[in-house]
């Protein structure tokens, strides 16, 4: 039930006595809270409320008196700028912008926080424990669609704290510091330097090498930072690298520090002597870029236990994110705290997105959709992050469009770190955890996504048979049922260097927990269509489907299977029509 409160707040400062209403409350479903599992399963229902709440402990409450740069003290009371011990208020009607070093205990949104856009102006340097954009009125902006951030001086937002239990006041129940949340129709724009976000090696780059060939042009900078995927079946087998210098061409790119390992490039073409059909197998491993210049990222307060930021937008609000870069974000082993998370927006996500941006060092998960519809991640490189990478929560989700996207490393979490059970379940050659794209609803649009290395699973269909946890408490999703779900659509992946390439024919316990080999109870063909599997532990792996469909209606069609050290291992019928299975390209994979 949603409880709406009213109180007036009054509070000292030095500078300035201000009244002030309206900040927010989060209301959790009762059902949730009740729940045996729910410090391991999914997250809660969150509504929001407006009420009002109190700082946190012996802060002062600072507003701008006008519109103007944060910078410029005749904007703000008594002509001081807010400290690490202010909370900030940016009132409804009132533009701040964000200049230089900006400092403050917390912000509350409900005008606009923006950024000078200007190729030349100063950079932004902002800590704070917490951003709440919150409001119809309300928007954090950094750039937009016609007009990114462009600026050389980079903007860095850096979420800071160490302390687990400190909480957002005014939650109930609370939720964890440390966060950008965009709620009550609220808008969150992010649009950094426009740059390619990922491509693949022209050739191989030879252990210890010093510079790269690529297969198109990039307008990556000196400076910025890449990874080179693992090619073999040692997922591990990944180089981080600093650019020092391009070619004209953008396709040569000259590296600070000789790579570790060998990454492949290179092709083969097999032709089939009875009707002369062929297959051209391109193994070129992929180069992503993770540096933007945008930056969230969590500080260097916690590292060991894994206590990141986290941005969750909520139902009614806008949200677009291209360009940016999201480090040391997620909140390890912690419900709800993700680095990029749609949270129980329904169909309301239309248009949403996150785009060309990069997610690394994560503690917890990639990107998560959880209870929401229609969203757009795209060409998004997410690298380092411990338990399932895109992760499709609790099975209601939906038509959303999951499209060109290089994610891996994804990380079995330690024995008591697991958020869900299905994070670190297994590890048996017919089942191993997590997932790098976790998929609990198949009726999704996967069009061009990698899997480039994991030690556990690259693209793994687990479903419940209806939604779970909060998705499923919400009347939208009522009638849904994930396990009889069909594909949406399923096109144009890569999966390499991964113990497991592929798992079907699973669902999902109440718990979250995997129940293997319960199937998938479609209607009709489905098919998995120009596919690369390679050097993989195994690259398929199918279950007994006991409670599923004719699992003869699965098809991979026109994939390529090489260099896997299994291809296929079934325990009931899949069809695979138009492939080739090859042993080995003679690459060194």
């Amino acid at each position: 039930m949603k409880k709406t409160t009213t109180q007036l707040c009054t509070l000292q400062n030095p500078l300035v006595r201000i009244t002030f209403w309206g900040l927010f409350l989060l209301g959790f479903s009762s059902s949730y809270a009740k729940s045996p599992s729910a410090s391991k399963g999914s997250e809660p229902l969150l509504d929001v409320a407006i009420t009002t709440c109190a700082p946190l402990a012996e802060a002062a409450l600072v507003q701008p008196v006008r519109s103007g740069v944060w910078s410029n003290s005749a904007i703000w009371p008594g002509g001081n700028l807010p400290t690490e011990r202010d909370d900030v208020q940016v009132p409804a009607g009132i533009t701040l912008t964000l200049s230089g070093t900006c400092r403050a205990q917390s912000i509350r949104v409900m005008g606009t926080l923006n950024a000078n856009t200007q190729t030349n102006g100063a950079g932004i340097d902002l800590r704070t424990k917490y951003i709440m954009v919150m409001g119809t009125s309300a928007e954090l902006e950094i750039g937009t669609e016609e007009d990114p951030y462009l600026n050389r001086n980079n903007c860095v937002i850096t979420l800071t704290g160490n302390d687990r239990n400190e909480m957002i006041p005014g939650t109930n129940p609370q939720v964890n510091s440390k966060a950008i949340m965009v709620m009550n129709g609220a808008t969150l724009e992010l649009h950094g330097k426009p740059k390619v976000s990922w491509t693949n090696l022209a050739a191989t780059a030879a252990q210890g090498a010093t510079q790269i060939t690529l297969r198109e042009a990039v307008n990556w900078e000196v400076g910025d930072e890449i990874v080179l995927t693992s090619t073999t079946v040692d997922w591990q087998q990944v180089d981080e690298a600093t650019i020092t210098q391009l070619s004209a061409d953008g396709k040569t790119i000259t590296l600070a520090e000789p790579l570790n390992y060998q990454h492949v490039g290179g092709e083969k073409t097999f032709t089939r002597s009875k009707d002369n059909k062929q297959w051209t197998a391109e193994v070129f491993g992929e180069v992503g870029l993770l540096s933007h210049n945008i930056k969230i990222q969590g500080d260097e307060s916690d590292n060991d236990r894994g206590f990141g930021g986290h941005i969750m937008i909520m139902k009614g609000t806008t949200a677009h994110a291209e360009n940016i870069e999201l480090y040391k974000m997620g909140q390890k082993a912690i419900l709800a705290r993700y680095p990029w998370h749609w949270h129980l927006n329904e169909d309301q996500a239309k248009g949403s997105y996150i785009k060309n941006s990069s997610v690394h060092k994560s503690y917890n998960r990639g990107v998560t959709i959880h209870g929401t519809d229609y969203a757009t991640v795209e060409a998004v490189v997410a690298y380092d992050h411990i338990g399932h990478g895109l992760f499709l929560e609790d099975g209601g989700e939906r038509f959303n469009t999951i499209k060109n996207n290089l994610f891996f490393s994804s990380r079995r979490p330690k024995g008591g770190e697991e958020l869900t059970p299905s994070d670190n379940q297994f590890n048996a050659p017919q089942n191993r955890t997590p997932s790098t794209y976790w998929i609990t609803n198949p009726n999704n649009y996967f069009d061009g996504n990698v899997a480039a290395g994991t030690e556990g699973t690259g693209f793994w269909f687990a479903m419940p048979e209806s939604p779970l946890f909060a998705t499923g408490s919400l009347p939208y999703f009522n009638g849904v049922e994930p396990y009889k779900e069909p594909l949406g659509s399923f096109t144009n992946f890569v999966v390499h260097s991964s113990k497991n390439g592929f798992d079907l024919f699973d669902r999902l316990n109440d718990d979250h927990s995997i129940r293997a080999n319960w199937g998938w109870a479609f209607e009709g063909k489905q098919y998995l269509r120009n596919g690369l599997l390679y050097a993989n532990n195994t690259a398929v792996y199918c279950g007994l489907n006991v409670g599923g469909g004719p699992t003869q209606d699965i098809i991979f069609e026109d994939c390529i299977f090489t260099d896997n050290e299994i291809g296929t291992m079934l325990a009931a019928n899949l069809a695979f029509e138009n492939c080739l299975f090859n042993a080995d390209m003679d690459l060194n994979i």
